[in-house]
């Protein structure tokens, strides 16, 4: 199945790529950093992303509405 109609099935709307954009920006803008640091801010920047995906739409707001 196309990954565009499975999104816009699941989450109501196309992917968008803004987020790997942001993904990239990060990656290569934590370079500088020491070890530690880096993975202190990847650490808080996963605990973002989740407390963003489970706060968001999913799939399940669907099935209730159809049920």
């Amino acid at each position: 199945m196309n990954a565009q109609v499975k999104s816009l099935y699941r989450y109501g709307k196309m992917t968008e790529c803004s987020q790997k954009v942001e993904d990239f920006k990060f990656c290569m803008s934590n370079n500088w950093m020491h070890p530690e640091e880096k993975r202190e801010a990847w650490l808080r920047r996963r605990a973002e992303w989740w407390a963003n995906r489970r706060l968001g739409k999913s799939s399940e707001d669907v099935w209730d509405i159809r049920t």
